[in-house]
Parts: structure tokens; sequence; C-alpha cells
């Protein structure tokens, strides 16, 4: 990967474990894996785009590879759409219209040496859905209308923080009532009780937190008879919730 194509270190890291799920992948199934070379474009819609992490040799199925800190919305091993989060869903989903396979398998690393594979067959409801989403979508591209901002959407901050950075101003100023809308008193509101709320929620974090540190002392591990644990890493203290693998939960 190109240094200025890295993105960011999750994208770095989930670039090189590629070659730990490819490798793992077929030590687990026998089935080898090649690696495309090319974008893939959609025959019906050529705005319909997909980069496959894997082809399986010689069949028209595909592989993609996920990494996560946390299994938190995974189903078991072995399991199929219903297992996976959305998003992966409707990126896998959207692969299956352009390239026209039969099916998917989604293999994904929550490091350690937990592994999971689920398999996703084309859903045609799903996928002439998705098709209509993004053609409004791609509309809107052509004609330069950006689509609503989804305020409640978690990365909507990030995106208003890129559109409008804090040190580009123009200079000027809004006057709620004048020229800004008179609901942002209530928002104001809502942001003031939400943050003493938080201050008040992380005193209480810190002092639980206190507590379990201080009885780890200078171990590297606190394990709870549940499975959840406690791991001291590069310095500081991380919380693992258990897994249904964990021996408590058996």
């Amino acid at each position: 990967m190109p240094p200025d194509a890295e993105g960011s270190d999750a994208a770095r890291i989930g670039h090189y474990a590629e070659a730990v799920l490819h490798a793992e992948w077929e030590h687990r199934t026998g089935v080898k894996l090649r690696i495309p070379r090319t974008t893939r474009r959609c025959r019906e819609h050529e705005w319909m785009l997909a980069n496959v992490d894997r082809q399986i040799l010689g069949i028209r199925e595909g592989v993609e590879f996920k990494t996560r800190w946390s299994a938190d919305g995974w189903g078991p091993d072995g399991g199929g759409p219903d297992d996976i989060p959305i998003d992966v869903l409707l990126q896998v989903q959207h692969y299956l219209a352009v390239t026209r396979w039969r099916r998917f398998h989604v293999f994904a690393w929550f490091f350690g040496t937990d592994f999971r594979a689920y398999t996703v067959e084309p859903d045609p409801d799903l996928i002439a859905s998705i098709i209509d989403e993004e053609a409004e979508f791609w509309g809107r591209v052509q004609r330069g209308e950006p689509p609503e901002f989804d305020l409640e959407h978690p990365s909507t901050l990030a995106l208003l923080h890129a559109l409008h950075p804090q040190d580009a101003h123009n200079g000027l100023a809004l006057h709620v009532g004048a020229d800004a809308p008179d609901d942002l008193e209530s928002w104001r509101a809502v942001h003031e009780s939400a943050r003493e709320h938080r201050r008040r929620y992380q005193q209480t974090i810190d002092h639980a937190r206190a507590h379990i540190e201080h009885a780890m002392g200078d171990h590297r591990q606190l394990i709870f008879p549940d499975g959840a644990s406690y791991v001291r890493k590069n310095g500081q203290i991380f919380f693992n919730k258990p897994t249904r693998y964990s021996r408590g939960s058996q």
C-alpha cells in the first residue's frame, strides 16, 4: 500500500491483516484464494464498482475480509447474513450485484485467535433496493446536489468537521433568533445537560476503575467468572467483554 493511501492506523493494520486472513482462510478451509487485480464494474449500472478482497480460485465466489477489535454485533462462526452487521451485509450484497457471483464469504478476525466465517448469498429484493438507493445517490452526484444530513448518524460530526474546518471560518457571527433558527436554544439545553451527565458518569467510571486497577496491582490480567477481563497492555488497561466461547459462559 502506498504511504499516501494508508489513511489511518486502522486502515494500515487492516491492510497488513489481509495477509494473515488469507493464510488462515486457506489453512482452515483448504480452499485457495486469488487476489483480484482490477476494480470490477457492473455491466448494467456502470457507476456501481467493487474492489473485492479475494476470489476463490476456479469458482465464482468471493471472500470479504474484516478485522475488528470487538465481536459485538457479530454472530457465531459458520453463520449467515443474519449474523453480520448491516453495513457489512449491504457491502457484500453490493459486491454480489456487481460481480454476479454465486455467493460471498465474510471472514472476520477479532484479533487474538477468534476467526469467524459467514456465508452470504444474493438477496434479489435487497439488491434491487441497494441499486435504487445508489442510483438516486449517483444522480445527486451528477447534479451536484448533496444529500440531506442525517444529524443522528454517528459519523455526521466528523463529516461536518471535514466540510467546515474549525480554522477556516469566514470571520462572521450568526445570531439565534435573527439569522439562526430559534430551536437551537433547545439543542443548546440538551447539549449542556448531556455534558453535565457525561461529567458525572465519567467520575463514576474513574472511581470504579480505580478500585479495579488497585486490586490488579502489578498483575497483567484480571479475569472474572463470566470470562470478562481487564488486561494491561502497552502501559494501559483494556476491558474485554466475555465471548460465547469463554470458560465462564459454557
